[in-house]
């Protein structure tokens, strides 16, 4: 029973020790492409600044649309005598921000203050209020704070000016149709993915979304969606647009370019150049490759569809190898030709540039000899199952399995 115990602690030593081994002399890299922006986000960024509620500044301008679930309930005072106004005398209006103020009431629970955002239109004021809240409270206490009804014209504006008579490309599948015989006067239709599509005309939408994207497919159907741009009074964050409302936000429905040369771009920039070394000897049709040989990505060719490319590799002397691996790992199959199953990123032989030419070969085989350091040894064989170090720490005996390796001073004597 003792024997059987020791046989399967042994065997467990050996699994875990050459996992050690590839773990501390494969030299990682967190990444061949730190994560980056990409263009539509950097649109919204750059000519579509989110303003707070908190912040806004006089001359801001909204039209009012109320939703249908506020259409009958009174949003706006009259700033003159503080009575309620009726949604429909403000409607589809355009209304400016002038300003804001605070004010107190006694109470006998003490001080209750107000938060009022004054607009005007057609010569008068109206306001918008807050209850229980400080003005100077509300951007930390509530920065997604919005006001009921009113879609932000700049968004609409801006868009304008820079989307009209562009060619975008479709991340949304859903888009809408105009349907006189729908009770909401439109209805959904599918559209391919990534089709390239013209836009003809930018309209008001809501206050979520104010941004309505009129455009023509290469066949001339002509359709539209609702988008958020800077989600100013939209009470939402870029992390909201989730589920349904996931291509209501501009980055999420539509890309500025091909999204198959984006993705090929986005792969060639993140490979190519990067130095490598195989894990293992990998046969090609020109050589085989051996365990630690340097190479360099000098180019990469997706496949039309999935995820698999052609590499492109050069060794030191300039000969090519071409190899075929998959960018992404499938835990059930468990695909032999993950690109980092078969490669590691790094130059292996900058970490060690006093290992010889004629030990490298030696290490890529697995094969040690007389005069190697322990480092060589684990690069050709991995971590041992067992160390015995003598009393004067001088020599060492390593313990693997069917090889014992015999060091003094970190030198091979001998193995057996």
């Amino acid at each position: 029973m003792k024997r059987r115990i020791r046989t399967l602690l042994l065997l467990l030593l050996t699994v875990a020790s050459a996992a050690i081994a590839q773990k501390d002399y494969s030299v990682p890299l967190a990444s061949p492409l730190a994560p980056s922006v990409d263009e539509e986000t950097n649109f919204i960024t750059t000519y579509f600044p989110m303003k707070q509620l908190c912040k806004w500044t006089p001359g801001i301008k909204f039209m009012f649309i109320p939703d249908s679930g506020d259409e009958f309930i009174p949003i706006f005072y009259c700033y003159e005598n503080g009575k309620e106004v009726v949604n429909d005398l403000l409607k589809n209006k355009t209304v400016e921000y002038v300003g804001s103020e605070e004010t107190e009431h006694e109470t006998y629970i003490g001080k209750i203050y107000t938060s009022r955002f004054i607009f005007e239109c057609e010569g008068k004021k109206y306001y918008y209020e807050m209850k229980d809240t400080k003005l100077n409270d509300l951007c930390d206490k509530d920065p997604r704070a919005g006001i009921n009804g009113l879609v932000y014209l700049q968004d609409i504006n801006t868009a304008k000016e820079l989307l009209i008579g562009k060619t975008l490309y479709t991340r949304t599948t859903i888009v809408k149709v105009d349907d006189v015989s729908s009770y909401s006067g439109y209805r959904e239709v599918s559209i391919p993915k990534g089709e390239p599509v013209k836009v003809i005309a930018i309209s008001i939408g809501s206050k979520a979304f104010p941004v309505r994207i009129v455009f023509t497919d290469s066949e001339g159907n002509t359709y539209y969606i609702d988008v958020a741009m800077s989600r100013t009074n939209s009470c939402m964050e870029p992390e909201d647009f989730q589920a349904e409302k996931r291509m209501s936000y501009f980055p999420n429905a539509f890309s500025f370019t091909n999204p198959d040369i984006k993705a090929k771009e986005s792969i060639q920039s993140k490979y190519i150049g990067q130095a490598v070394y195989p894990l293992k000897t990998i046969r090609t049709k020109q050589a085989d490759l051996l365990r630690y040989t340097p190479l360099q990505i000098k180019d990469v060719q997706p496949e039309k569809t999935g995820t698999s490319v052609t590499l492109l590799l050069a060794d030191v002397l300039g000969t090519t190898y071409r190899i075929k691996v998959d960018l992404r790992y499938d835990p059930i199959l468990r695909n032999e030709d993950f690109i980092e199953n078969l490669f590691e990123f790094a130059n292996i032989r900058k970490k060690y540039p006093n290992i010889s030419e004629a030990n490298w070969l030696m290490l890529a085989k697995g094969e040690v000899k007389p005069g190697m350091t322990t480092e060589e040894c684990k690069l050709a064989i991995g971590e041992p199952i067992e160390i015995r170090a003598r009393t004067d720490s001088r020599f060492e005996t390593w313990l693997y399995r069917g090889k014992i390796l015999e060091f003094e001073n970190g030198i091979l004597l001998r193995a057996k």
